[in-house]
């Protein structure tokens, strides 16, 4: 392992890391590991760059649904969707908030389910001493845009396994090194993303378009860490306790000034990654528009993955009411408390209206 590397494994207290050119990269690669149209369950509510990395990899991706505590993986209905050829899970936590992850591992030991733990959003956050990221068989962390560690792309994988550790290493030669024109083909993905989003007639044309995108940009997706980043990381991860402070202290502004929504529980030791909440789904776009009219950062990630390979949509009742009403604010280290006071006053009198 490199120093960077060397410096993840001890921060996360595991035996292996590997750094990769993004989360997603990770991703791909422990699922290049399994055998292909091997099952891989994920919440209905995650991003959709994350089951991108599995599709890529061959596999066959099924969803369970969410709880409404705090828009992670729900257990209850997570048990009933793991079945005798479901090969692996991977629990995450969304928006930084901490799913019930020693429940699920716990759970997934006995059916012999591999863990694969999503913290792409929240590192640094903890459950007692022991940090997330650091529960699964294998781990995924990103650098990428808006994270917690925000360096434009990075990422990493950890684990204890040698053997996993030894194929990762094998299979990452394969990958292509970041695209010179990484900058340009990015911001080409960005406008068809936001061309299919502005267009779309529903939540599942819009998630099926989005699929197939991603499939024609692959190569802004999988890619090998340059040295840039990799010493942007390295920097940026002494001042880890910093940012999160001050992440988690504009979180709690929001949680204390904002009115007329609906908020999920608050986790102790969690990591603000984003301020999310549910509105009246009928109000939701007149919110939007007028709050993004006063300059505001905001956005109704994620909606429901679920219409990928499945249209039950009773049994993913609640990711369904949550990507019809979430809403959700920029948390980041950068933002000074007056401007967040300053927000909030507006979002509060749209909210009222």
């Amino acid at each position: 392992m490199n120093l960077l590397e060397q410096k993840l494994a001890n921060y996360f207290e595991k035996k292996y890391c590997l750094t990769t050119g993004s989360g997603t990269t990770g991703m791909y690669l422990v699922f290049k590991s399994f055998k292909k149209k091997s099952k891989i369950l994920y919440p209905a509510i995650t991003c959709i760059q994350a089951v991108n990395a599995a599709i890529f990899a061959g596999q066959k991706v099924i969803f369970s649904d969410v709880s409404l505590n705090n828009y992670t993986m729900d257990f209850n209905s997570f048990k009933k969707s793991v079945t005798e050829d479901t090969v692996a899970v991977v629990p995450t936590h969304t928006f930084g908030n901490i799913c019930e992850i020693k429940k699920i591992i716990k759970f997934c030991r006995k059916k012999k389910v591999f863990v694969f733990e999503d913290a792409t959003q929240a590192m640094g956050a903890k459950i007692g001493e022991k940090k997330i990221g650091s529960f699964g068989d294998a781990s995924v962390i990103s650098f990428g845009y808006s994270k917690i560690i925000d360096c434009g792309s990075g990422g990493c994988i950890l684990t204890d396994s040698k053997k996993l550790y030894e194929n990762l290493k094998k299979n990452y030669k394969t990958i292509r090194k970041k695209p010179k024109n990484h900058k340009k083909i990015l911001k080409e993905y960005k406008e068809k993303y936001y061309e299919i989003y502005d267009n779309k007639q529903s939540n599942e044309d819009f998630t099926k378009k989005i699929l197939k995108i991603q499939s024609r940009y692959k190569k802004i997706f999988i890619h090998k860490i340059d040295k840039y980043t990799e010493n942007r990381i390295l920097k940026k991860i002494k001042k880890i306790s910093v940012i999160i402070k001050k992440r988690n202290s504009n979180h709690d502004l929001y949680r204390k000034k904002l009115k007329n929504i609906n908020l999920p529980r608050k986790n102790k030791n969690f990591v603000s990654w984003r301020f999310v909440g549910l509105v009246n789904a009928e109000k939701r776009n007149f919110i939007i528009n007028n709050l993004r009219k006063k300059n505001i950062n905001v956005s109704t990630w994620y909606p429901s993955l679920h219409y990928i390979n499945d249209k039950g949509k009773l049994t993913y009742r609640n990711a369904i009411k949550i990507e019809k009403e979430i809403i959700n604010f920029w948390t980041e280290q950068s933002i000074s408390k007056k401007i967040i006071i300053k927000n909030i006053k507006i979002i509060n009198k749209i909210l009222w209206n």
